[in-house]
């Protein structure tokens, strides 16, 4: 068992040839210290992070289950366990600058 490093996750779904990228902000989440998150609205949760899976355990993203592709980079899983189109990139540590003061 181990935790991820504190910062802000921005979620989006890919975009193709022809689009960018689709921001999602209802999606996004704050990893903060105590194995924590929060997300926009202030609310807070928990998480446990198993190896490359984490699972928000508690909070407003219960249930919520995602896969690391690298220690920045995730992408959410689906009830089955399956890779959704839903990918979310960490940027800079928590309470680091302005990015992180509108969480």
């Amino acid at each position: 068992m181990s935790i991820l490093s504190t910062g802000r996750w921005t979620c989006e779904l890919p975009g193709d040839a022809a689009s960018p990228p689709v921001r999602q902000p209802a999606e996004d989440f704050e990893i903060v210290p105590d194995s924590s998150y929060r997300i926009a609205d202030a609310r807070r949760g928990t998480y446990l992070r198993l190896g490359s899976n984490f699972t928000m355990t508690s909070g407003p993203f219960a249930g919520r289950r995602y896969h690391l592709s690298s220690e920045t980079e995730s992408q959410r899983l689906g009830g089955d366990g399956k890779p959704l189109a839903l990918r979310c990139v960490r940027g800079g540590a928590a309470g680091g600058g302005p990015a992180s003061s509108r969480m």
